[in-house]
């Protein structure tokens, strides 16, 4: 849903979301996940947000007990239900690259090979926050926090969701994560 939902956004915007809206200040304001709400069909809980505020300011705070199922694994019972189980990874040269957009022109690693979402178990971060999981600490979070027994759920820019192994190298999980670093990447290739 996640996936489908950016891909959307996309068709009607012509890029996928940013990583975060800031203020005037350059300070993270919106998550991207608030700007998918139209395409997860949750428009009545969309008009409810205020885009005049920060996600945490008085009126959208009163939005902070919804739940949305398509940001939880169904399988991690120690999330709060208010929270996400499924972060962008962002950073320069990424898909999120801030608060700029990409477009599907920008990746030119190949979609099927660009990381662009990856699960992460009780992460701590709300929904509604716009804080996601630096390109910089991937591998270290992956080996730490696995979603599943050895490995978590990722989305890749072609639509494809693949199970990425707790202990593949750092290296190729920062490669999979750039958009225009020219990497080659076996996928057949043991972690």
């Amino acid at each position: 849903q996640i996936i489908l939902s950016l891909h959307c956004y996309h068709e009607k915007y012509g890029s996928f979301p940013p990583a975060y809206i800031a203020d005037a200040e350059g300070r993270p304001m919106h998550s991207w996940r608030v700007l998918l709400l139209p395409f997860m069909e949750d428009i009545q809980l969309y008009s409810q947000y205020r885009f005049d505020e920060p996600w945490n300011g008085p009126n959208n705070s009163k939005l902070h007990a919804h739940s949305i199922p398509y940001f939880l694994c169904p399988s991690d019972t120690k999330a709060a239900p208010n929270s996400t189980n499924y972060v962008a990874i962002v950073g320069p040269g990424t898909a999120w690259p801030g608060e700029r957009t990409t477009t599907l022109d920008d990746i030119k690693d190949g979609l099927s090979y660009t990381l662009m979402v990856v699960e992460i178990p009780n992460s701590g971060i709300h929904w509604m926050e716009p804080r996601d999981l630096d390109v910089r600490h991937l591998a270290a979070e992956l080996r730490a926090n696995p979603g599943h027994s050895r490995g978590s759920w990722a989305v890749f820019a072609d639509g494809s969701g693949q199970f990425i192994d707790s202990q593949t190298a750092a290296a190729k999980l920062e490669a999979m994560a750039t958009i225009a670093g020219g990497e080659t990447i076996d996928s057949t290739e043991t972690p």
